[in-house]
């Protein structure tokens, strides 16, 4: 979000707003109580871009809703731009007015997925660059293998690593860099989990065996696991897609892609998808501690 408004107002001389939903609720609360809406209208109205972070919070707030929506559609009919973000789909925001939700269904709506392990190298080998700062490759290699979940806790731990190395004037081994973190790496979190075992669990769930998923057979079940398999090994596993394609049957990259395509749209559309899913992340993740 904030690369967005700082792109548009390096790039144009457009006015941007970026906000947290926290933030947006607060001032709409204050200006409620200090009777001052009109000023809070023509701030979050006479925009050219505006960003807010997190709308989940606006979920059982009718009042906020109600002026979010006019606000919406007034930045929508003199065409400018919006962009929210949220920590599920809009779609799945229960306590949003009908009309709310419907806004956000007109706009594009994109899934922003935890980075590959190659993504997390490159950022961590960008950001020593951009601070002057040099770790070995097989410290970085060690970060960016067993942290997943998050760039804030990527970034957390490499500034501890510095931090550490910079302090003591020591350069980092890998061991000594794992005893540092090793609070971070016992996170359930960044757990790195096995494919066979991915395989093996999603086979037993849905009562098929594992040569079944690996096969070329098209039955719904057996396709239906296969998506599963493909959609939790790109989602818990440091594998790209062409890995996970070769190990499931020595299928195409794009067939992975597809999967997860697949699992994604079925998540919107059928709720027991999501708690099939929930269920057997919980049992992967407890497989793996």
């Amino acid at each position: 979000m904030e690369a967005i408004g700082n792109e548009v107002l390096d790039t144009t001389n457009l006015k941007v707003i970026y906000v947290p939903a926290e933030d947006f609720l607060n001032e709409f609360i204050k200006s409620l109580y200090e009777k001052t809406m009109p000023q809070f209208k023509k701030k979050y109205r006479n925009v050219d871009y505006l960003l807010i972070d997190d709308i989940q919070i606006f979920e059982n707030k009718d009042e906020l809703q109600n002026e979010f929506f006019n606000t919406f559609n007034h930045l929508l009919d003199t065409k400018k731009q919006m962009v929210f973000t949220c920590d599920k789909h809009p779609n799945n925001l229960k306590n949003l007015t009908d009309r709310v939700r419907s806004r956000f269904g007109q706009g594009l709506t994109v899934d922003l997925k935890p980075p590959s392990y190659e993504m997390r190298y490159a950022i961590l080998k960008k950001k020593l660059q951009i601070k002057n700062q040099t770790l070995p490759d097989d410290v970085i290699e060690l970060i960016a293998k067993n942290i997943s979940s998050n760039i804030r806790d990527l970034i957390a731990a490499l500034i501890k690593l510095t931090a550490f190395s910079s302090m003591t004037n020591q350069v980092l081994t890998v061991e000594k860099a794992a005893a540092i973190l090793e609070d971070s790496f016992s996170d359930k979190k960044q757990g790195n989990i096995k494919l066979d075992i991915i395989l093996k669990v999603v086979a037993e769930y849905f009562d098929i065996s594992v040569p079944d998923i690996r096969s070329k057979k098209r039955q719904q079940k057996i396709s239906t696991a296969r998506h599963y398999c493909m959609y939790l090994a790109k989602e818990m596993t440091d594998m790209s897609t062409s890995e996970i394609g070769d190990e499931i049957g020595n299928r195409d990259h794009t067939t992975v892609i597809h999967s997860c395509q697949k699992i994604e749209e079925l998540i919107i559309s059928d709720p027991k998808v999501e708690i099939n899913l929930e269920q057997l992340k919980n049992k992967l993740v407890n497989l793996s501690k």
